[in-house]
């Protein structure tokens, strides 16, 4: 009777791990898609901030690309 219940605790105990094991892969595909947008839209912003109309750039100082994206993304937490 022991080795059944032993038996028992342990197939629970892989259920629960294959539960959190399928929980987790379809959080890590959630997470790399988030990341994709996340992806594009800060190509997206690098292109409106290299083509700007000249304010932007005006504004900053005529900073390179990355560092009025780096200003950008510090003024929104900041904000936030």
């Amino acid at each position: 009777i022991y080795i059944l219940t032993q038996m028992s605790c342990w197939a629970d105990e892989i259920a629960k791990l294959d539960k959190k094991i399928s929980d987790l892969r379809e959080y890590d595909k959630i997470c790399k898609q988030r990341k994709e947008r996340l992806n594009n839209t800060t190509q997206i912003i690098d292109e409106i901030l290299s083509e700007g109309s000249g304010t932007i750039c005006t504004a900053n100082g005529g900073l390179p690309p990355a560092a009025r994206r780096k200003l950008y993304y510090d003024h929104i937490f900041l904000v936030a």
